[in-house]
């Protein structure tokens, strides 16, 4: 839909009323029947307008193994949505397996306190101080 609108945004609209939440557009299915892929919890990044509802998408999310990523209102899904394309690209445009490629946010920081977030690797590797996406692929 690109920077301006989301499909996301559409359907709010269409569904005048409706707590639309945006969640795992950017994750293939096959990633869930995946043990490999779910060993590392995958990021899920999650938009939408009403928290209540964010917090139940975030704890179903939670449920399956996802690390929900709050991304902001739902106008955020204008972001999310290009990266559910890249996503696309990389499975069927790259030959990537689906189970074989997802997202995880590498957080250096906690988002409330802004203090660095204690990792098991901070004592034999220096962390850079900012986040970071990170696609994962495998070899299959």
């Amino acid at each position: 839909m690109g920077l301006t609108t989301s499909g996301a945004e559409h359907a709010a609209r269409w569904a005048s009323g409706a707590r639309v939440v945006k969640a795992f557009n950017h994750v293939y299915a096959e990633v869930l029947s995946s043990p490999e892929a779910m060993s590392t919890a995958v990021t899920l990044f999650i938009a939408g307008d009403d928290h209540d509802a964010k917090e139940t998408v975030s704890s179903l999310a939670r449920s399956v193994g996802f690390d929900p990523v709050e991304a902001g209102p739902l106008a955020s899904a204008r972001y999310l949505e290009p990266l559910a394309m890249l996503m696309v690209e990389l499975v069927r445009g790259q030959g990537l397996g689906p189970a074989d490629i997802t997202v995880r946010l590498a957080r250096h920081r906690a988002a409330s306190s802004g203090a660095p977030l204690a990792h098991p690797l901070s004592a034999h590797h220096h962390l850079d101080q900012t986040s970071n996406v990170g696609l994962v692929a495998r070899e299959p």
